[in-house]
């Protein structure tokens, strides 16, 4: 319960909290805990990132500052490895790209940085595919993001510049687009209130509402 409590002071708003850990209460208070499990619906960070669920689990034993928990911040004083799944809906995932970390790091493309645009995305689930948008020396260009049938690592695609250009530019303009976002993706990390999350691989749901 404490755990919980100092997690719903990271957000804005949220549909439920639950944490499960193992620890004694005196462990606790000196940071020291095993096997948490942290897990929410209709989660809204105070940034405004936001989630339809998230679940982070670390399986083994970890260190956190006890003060600065209850002050609404995670702070591991030991690395501690884990996994973390976070399931997005269209308007999640223009919330997560146009979140001021994933947008401070967007990659350069002959000297000019991409810019995510938060409106425009739309999940398609057959396809398993994600169509985004984004602006690249002022034109607006369409983007899908799949995943690979091995280790479903996302990839990027760059289908078409909306000022009628076609692929965006020429071939090799397309092809080093899609390098850049494709690379960008894959090595994507964000810091969550001191919680470090790496989007490691991408998964859609068909049987998602």
């Amino acid at each position: 319960k404490i755990l919980e409590a100092g997690v719903r002071l990271l957000l804005r708003s949220h549909n439920g909290v639950r944490v499960r850990v193992k620890s004694r209460l005196d462990e606790l208070i000196r940071g020291r805990v095993e096997a948490v499990h942290l897990s929410g619906s209709s989660w809204c960070s105070k940034l405004r990132l936001t989630a339809r669920e998230l679940v982070i689990t670390v399986p083994g034993q970890a260190r956190l500052d006890y003060g600065e928990l209850l002050g609404g911040r995670v702070r591991l004083t030991e690395t501690a490895r884990g996994w973390a799944e976070a399931v997005f809906d269209a308007s999640d995932f223009g919330n997560f790209l146009t979140y001021p970390q994933v947008q401070a790091a967007a990659p350069r493309v002959a000297g000019t940085s991409f810019i995510f645009k938060r409106d425009g995305v739309v999940i398609d689930r057959a396809a398993g595919r994600v169509f985004f948008k984004g602006l690249l020396s002022g034109r607006q260009i369409t983007v899908s993001l799949e995943a690979s049938n091995d280790d479903f690592a996302p990839t990027a695609r760059l289908l078409r510049a909306d000022d009628g250009s076609g692929g965006g530019g020429d071939s090799a303009e397309a092809a080093e687009v899609e390098e850049a976002l494709t690379r960008f993706f894959r090595g994507l990390a964000v810091d969550l209130a001191g919680v470090k999350l790496r989007f490691a691989a991408l998964r859609l749901d068909a049987a998602a509402p």
